[in-house]
């Protein structure tokens, strides 16, 4: 005759706390994974919109920038003399980094300091110091030098170096920018 054994408690509990363990593991790989993976996705859909730029500058012969803060950007075209918001327009509109991420931009080599937040725009009216863009996106499809700096608190980020004749590279780094 067979005897029907089941698990003792201590069995059980050993079970439980290989599950926890093994859950506390995924959920912390996957918290920082998930802020490294949004910050590689911002820097490729900034080099794609950066790219997409230097094509429509080129096509419509506009001069187009970009202004940045500390976490954002915004695209900006020239248009009598005045650097203005880039018409409405979905694709170029502003981009907000995920919370706990910054940028850190260099122009020609030198450090840009980036203000806490974009300062708003009035076409309308005269301000008196108007907006000029950090990087420029020219309609003979030139650029000016720039390394963009995407960190987070964990001291990993991605850079993006752009030439002046707009070849863009993003790498990867884990040491302290």
């Amino acid at each position: 005759m067979w005897r029907h054994r089941g698990f003792t408690l201590l069995e059980l509990m050993v079970v439980l706390v290989l599950i926890g363990i093994m859950t506390t593991l995924a959920i912390i790989s996957m918290g920082s994974g998930g802020l490294n993976r949004q910050l590689e996705q911002e820097g490729r859909r900034f080099i794609s919109l950066v790219e997409l730029a230097g094509d429509e500058a080129i096509l419509q012969g506009r001069e187009l920038g970009m202004d940045f803060s500390q976490t954002e950007y915004r695209f900006l075209t020239l248009i009598e003399g005045k650097w203005q918001l880039y018409p409405d327009d979905n694709i170029f509109r502003n981009r907000t980094l995920p919370d706990t991420a910054f940028y850190k931009l260099f122009i020609e080599g030198l450090p840009v300091e980036l203000s806490e937040q974009l300062e708003p725009i009035d076409n309308d009216e005269e301000q008196d110091e108007p907006t000029k863009p950090q990087l420029f996106i020219l309609s003979s499809g030139e650029r000016n030098m720039f390394e963009l700096q995407l960190l987070t608190s964990n001291r990993s980020h991605y850079q993006i170096n752009g030439d002046i004749f707009g070849e863009l590279l993003m790498s990867k780094s884990d040491a302290e920018p």
